[in-house]
């Protein structure tokens, strides 16, 4: 290690763990396990692919789109598995996507991420997106209904139309005001950023986070009806394996693999794309392995499912951070702040937790690719990105990512057999 990029590491360190803190708590309500549980698996996770991982600025943590679909499965196999709690089934199925995936390294199968074609997986983000605000609508207004993540985001948001009446007016005008916060200061970031280079450091989610704890605490929100985050345990969960049997790996099998495909896809994406801008050529089979032995032995501390995160992994590249050690350090600076700071998360909105996971999931709408696409006028492509959009909002996350691996199957197949032929001469 060089120690003249430890000054860099650390302000990528730190500007990361602003974000990830207020993720973490934010995405417990995605998980449906207790904020503990969701906050430690942006602590140790992180801290293990630090000294396993090969891409050095590869932000680790719960990502939006892989906390709704363990979300989904945690509901579905509670019902299933009344003896499992919530945090049983979650650690069950990391335990199973890390096993997964030091499997898949050891065949040599880091080429996985080459299969799914570009539009399909926007198609497949944005139809993940459009879900994960759909969800967090109920809790955002102040509802009385409770989201239904087994339903597909079409029936969600038409039970939330036919709700409506019951919506709470502080809590709408709470986050309406914090939506509008967070997109006003990303736009003052992106038009000075070039002028005032400081600004690219300020983190938006830790800014309202702090506001809006501070009024909650001295207003008391919740008397005019708000709900707030409350007291919740904070003990760190003691090592032991995580509970398992046949029956609920099997039935959490499909989830794996759908977790797998979706986390190691863009974990692939984002590490090739800032991988080749620093300099170094990331190994698909490696981060394979790293990826699947964090989620496996993170499994046995209580931990979710983690992959990577490209805003993440975009403020570390902006911040300068040279190597894995900016992600050791984020972890260590999480474990600090929630030891130090959990009396006062008692005091959080959950409609500004709502809001913060609405425009995390807005922010993975690719609008530049869709309209790149749609320029190009390629209409085999925009149909099939259409397609696997609709299906996914129209269905389930496991029928669209089935989908579009059929339909990138499909086309490989298509242009394997289908080999261009040019003939260069007749021989008489």
């Amino acid at each position: 290690y060089s120690w003249s990029t430890l000054g860099s590491d650390l302000i990528g360190a730190a500007t990361v763990t602003m974000i990830l803190l207020p993720q973490c708590i934010a995405y417990a309500s995605l998980l449906h396990i207790p904020e503990v549980n969701s906050l430690i698996s942006g602590v140790f996770p992180v801290i293990i692919y630090a000294v396993f991982g090969g891409s050095r600025v590869l932000s680790v943590g719960p990502e939006a789109t892989i906390c709704i679909i363990v979300g989904a499965a945690v509901l579905q196999q509670k019902e299933a598995f009344p003896g499992f709690s919530a945090v049983e089934i979650a650690s069950a199925l990391c335990f199973l996507v890390g096993l997964l995936m030091i499997v898949l390294s050891l065949l040599q199968a880091g080429f996985i991420d080459h299969i799914l074609s570009g539009y399909l997986q926007t198609g497949f983000i944005t139809g993940a997106a459009l879900l994960i605000m759909t969800e967090q609508l109920p809790s955002a207004l102040g509802l009385t209904m409770r989201a239904n993540e087994s339903e597909s985001a079409i029936s969600q948001f038409i039970n939330v139309c036919k709700n409506i009446g019951t919506a709470k007016y502080a809590t709408v005008i709470v986050s309406a005001t914090n939506i509008l916060f967070l997109f006003a200061l990303r736009f003052v970031k992106k038009k000075y950023v070039t002028s005032q280079p400081w600004l690219k450091y300020v983190p938006e989610y830790l800014v309202l986070v702090i506001i809006m704890t501070t009024i909650s605490a001295v207003a008391n929100l919740s008397a005019y009806g708000i709900v707030v985050l409350g007291e919740f345990s904070s003990a760190i969960p003691t090592p032991a394996p995580p509970k398992l049997s046949y029956d609920l790996l099997s039935n959490l099998f499909q989830s794996a693999v759908t977790v797998f495909l979706v986390g190691y896809i863009e974990a692939m994406t984002v590490t090739r794309n800032f991988g080749l801008r620093s300099g170094y050529v990331p190994s698909g089979n490696r981060e394979l392995f790293a990826l699947g032995f964090t989620n496996l032995v993170s499994s046995f501390f209580g931990c979710v499912p983690v992959f990577a995160s490209l805003p993440r992994s975009r403020i570390l590249t902006n911040c300068g951070a040279k190597s894995t050690l900016s992600n050791a350090l984020a972890g260590v600076f999480i474990f600090i702040a929630f030891t130090a700071l959990k009396s006062v998360f008692q005091y959080i909105p959950k409609a500004m937790l709502s809001s913060i996971i609405i425009v995390s999931a807005f922010g993975l709408i690719e609008t530049h690719e869709i309209m790149f696409i749609f320029r190009t006028r390629a209409w085999t492509e925009v149909a099939m990105l259409l397609a696997t959009f609709i299906i996914t909002i129209a269905t389930s996350l496991s029928t669209g990512i089935l989908l579009c691996v059929g339909l990138s199957a499909i086309l490989i197949l298509r242009q394997t057999t289908n080999s261009s032929i040019s003939i260069m001469g007749r021989v008489p």
